[in-house]
Order: C-alpha cells, then structure tokens, then sequence
C-alpha cells in the first residue's frame, strides 16, 4: 500500500513538472529564422540603467529583466564592440540578441548583440520613391507584382497598396501567387533593413528561375512615413477593434449618412474641412496611427493623402469602405459619432494612466503603497507627499516592508526605474503592482507635472 502510494506522489510530482510551461526565450516573430539557442535570449531592447546594472528585454507578452556586470558586459554591434555606455544609445524596440548564464535558477546577463541589416546586392534593390510611382501605376500599366513576406498576423498593421501577401513561412505553400512569367517584374517587402523575409523570400524565388526581382529593403517603417497603408476590413477588426488597439478612426461621410451605420469609435469629419479637421489631430509626435474610411476606398485616399501632405505619418486606408465592411456583416453602430478626438496610447503591462496616478495620489493613497524608486540624492532634493524612499537598488533589501495586501505604485522621474521595479516585485510574487511611466518634474513644495512634451 505505501509502495502505492509513493508510486502515486511521484507520478503526481513528474505530472506537475511536465505541465510546468518552459520559459520564452525568443520573440515568436524571431523563430521564423533563428532556432532556439542554449543561454540565449532573443527579442526587443527595453531599458537599461548602468547604475543597476540591470537590462530590460521584451519576448512578445513576455519581459526578462536580467542583471549585468557592466564591466564585463559585452556589447556587440555588427563588426564594432561598444562600451557599456553605449547601452543607453540604442533605441527601444531594437532587435537584439542576450546572452545569459543560469546560477541558483536566476539569468544574468554577459553580452547582447545587436541585429544588423541584412545584405541586399545593391542591383536588387528598389527605393520608395520608385515603389511609389509603380504603386501610382497600379500592377497592370506599372507591370509589376508586389508581395507582402509578412506572416498575416504582422500584416494587420497595414499593407502598401496593390500588395499581395506571401509570407515567407509559408513561401513554398504559396508559390501559386507568383507569376507564370519568370521575366516579370517580381518585389518582396516586409518589416525594414533588420529583417531577413523579403531577401530570403527574394532568394526563393531565384532558385524558381526568376528574373527580374527587387527587393523594397526599407520595407513598411520607411513607406509608413509618407505613404499610406491599406486595412482589409478583415485586419482592422481583428487586429484593431477586437484587441482594443487605440487609433484615430476618421469617418469622412456626410453626418446624416454615418448616423445611419459606422464602426464602433468613429470620429467625424469633412473632406470639405480637411484644413480645420487637421488642427484637432493629436500632436505629430505622438506617432497616433489614423485611419480613414469612407464609402469607397478612393473617397478615403484623397483624404489620407491631404494627412500626409500636412506632415502625419502611419496614415491607413479601410480597403472598400464601408461597403465592403458592411459586406462582410461586421458590427455596425447607430446614432451620433463623436466630434472630439481622444486618442490614448495603450497602456503598457503593469501601468497606470497619469490621470488615474494623480487620483491615486490626491485621494490620500487609500490601501496604497507608494514607492518613489529614484536614487536617495534625486528623492531627497524632492519627492511626491506620501512616498516612501526605496531605491531600486535597494529594493531586494526592503521586501520585508513592502506588503503584499495593497496596491504598490512605484514612480521614478522618466517611467524606465519604475518599469524595473514592477518586474522585479513581479518575480517576487507580489500580484498588485503598478508604476508610472511618464517623465516628471517632481517640486519642492512635492507637487509634479509631466515634463514638456513627454
């Protein structure tokens, strides 16, 4: 009987064990070309503070907040070998690849490699400005097919006009949509200059007997800038509405006519008032993507392309309008749209808005724990009333004091100390963690504002 039931503890055990999820190592957009690597880490550059030695890395829904030795840390950039100083220089969301070792279950960090651009014989290659006039074109007078290598997920965000998707995972699958004509003119484009999808899917195509193929290396990042995108109907609801991505949705029908049926979010404006519609768009700097829709798609182009003329970026097309939306029974609401743009970029894992921070504070902190996470010689020149000194250097030490029965609320004066520290509390099991993550200027009478222009 006792033999049975070990038997049963340990089976039970090994069960727990196999259901035990093993730890991302790698964005899923980078398994497509990478395998995965012992003591290696790949994804998108966060934040870094030197004074920590701390280095934040993003894998998709997943982050690693990693520690580092900066003067042993090696920093790899294509043929050069920076300082540790240099850290601070890249940009976030860069594609880079950590290298870690594992000691009593926690990863610290030892160098990070940062993605260069992929090789492209210079004879290949297509610039924006002559995509463009071929897109102005169109396939039939330009004599060209344009492809997408994305994997559809990624072509949620908008797609150049005239373009097919072919994705590079799944080229072999999908060689029907290629040309018969091998001497026609073939182009490939996908994520910019880092990413290997339109010159690898350019290589597949040679070994098909291809001619004459081009590669757009700049690829959406560059044609965003000045150009605008396509939105299937399909994309904008499941890329956009159904996750409740925020964007600036432009409805540029007659009122009495978008009262009878529009998406859901839609503000209202008048091709006739571009001008005036233009001054209540959000800053430029704010990077807010707009997308315009109207009955038809070529209603809704001229309108994007006066966007574009006054200087916006991340400009999108609703491909077919409403018409095409209503065709494919999508949901539609009735009534008043709004006249007022309120664009709020989403919120980060962990993060609170300014307006709720503020609250939080002016309520009097009620079940809260607030932490001011700055080092002593910024929190002692000043701080905001309430907060408790705890250097995120020092956080491990003081855990004893941090309860896990309240909110703890962590600030700093640029958001990135305060990023560190809900991660770290995070791995330490603490479930109700928020942090701020704007740049202050925090006064001597305790009151803060947000610095200008952040």
């Amino acid at each position: 009987m006792k033999k049975l039931l070990v038997l049963s503890l340990l089976s039970t055990v090994s069960l727990a064990a196999a259901e035990k999820p093993a730890k991302v190592t790698m964005a899923k957009i980078c398994g497509t070309c990478h395998e995965s690597q012992e003591s290696s880490l790949r994804g998108y550059f966060e934040n870094v503070s030197l004074k920590l030695g701390k280095v934040q890395l993003r894998m998709d829904e997943t982050v690693e907040l990693l520690d580092f030795n900066p003067a042993q840390f090696k920093i790899v950039n294509g043929a050069n070998r920076e300082s540790p100083e240099y850290l601070q220089e890249i940009p976030k969301n860069k594609e880079v690849r950590i290298e870690y070792i594992e000691k009593d279950g926690k990863r610290y960090a030892t160098a990070l490699s940062i993605k260069q651009p992929f090789t492209v014989p210079k004879e290949m290659l297509i610039s924006t400005e002559e995509l463009a006039k071929l897109v102005a074109l169109g396939p039939e007078k330009g004599k060209y097919f344009l492809y997408d290598s994305l994997p559809p997920l990624r072509t949620q965000g908008g797609m150049i006009p005239t373009a097919v998707n072919l994705p590079f995972p799944a080229f072999d699958q999908n060689v029907g949509k290629l040309p018969k004509d091998k001497d026609a003119l073939v182009i490939f484009y996908c994520a910019g200059v880092t990413c290997a999808m339109s010159p690898s899917s350019a290589k597949k195509a040679q070994s098909l007997g291809y001619k004459n193929i081009r590669v757009y290396h700049e690829g959406i990042p560059e044609w965003s800038k000045k150009h605008y995108t396509f939105l299937t109907p399909k994309s904008f609801k499941e890329g956009w509405l159904d996750k409740g991505m925020p964007s600036v949705l432009i409805d540029i029908r007659k009122v009495e006519e978008a009262e009878k049926g529009h998406l859901k979010g839609a503000v209202t404006m008048q091709p006739e008032e571009v001008k005036k519609s233009i001054s209540s768009l959000p800053p430029k700097n704010k990077k807010a993507p707009i997308i315009v829709y109207g009955n038809d798609t070529e209603q809704a182009i001229k309108f994007a392309e006066e966007l574009l003329s006054a200087g916006y970026g991340n400009v999108k097309v609703l491909q077919g309008g409403m018409g095409a939306w209503s065709e494919a029974h999508y949901p539609i609401e009735l009534g008043k749209l709004e006249t007022k743009i309120v664009y709020v970029p989403k919120l980060k894992p962990g993060e609170i808005s300014f307006e709720d921070f503020k609250k939080t504070v002016e309520d009097g902190l009620k079940d809260v724990w607030f932490i001011d996470v700055r080092p002593m010689n910024e929190s002692a020149r000043a701080s905001i009333k309430g907060a408790k000194h705890i250097p995120v250097a020092e956080l491990e030490k003081h855990l004893g004091e941090i309860p896990k029965d309240k909110m703890v609320l962590a600030y700093c004066n640029t958001g990135t100390l305060a990023e560190m520290a809900y991660y770290m509390l995070l791995e330490r099991g603490y479930t109700n963690v928020k942090f701020l993550n704007r740049t202050l200027d925090i006064h001597a009478d305790s009151t803060y504002s947000v610095s200008p222009g952040k």
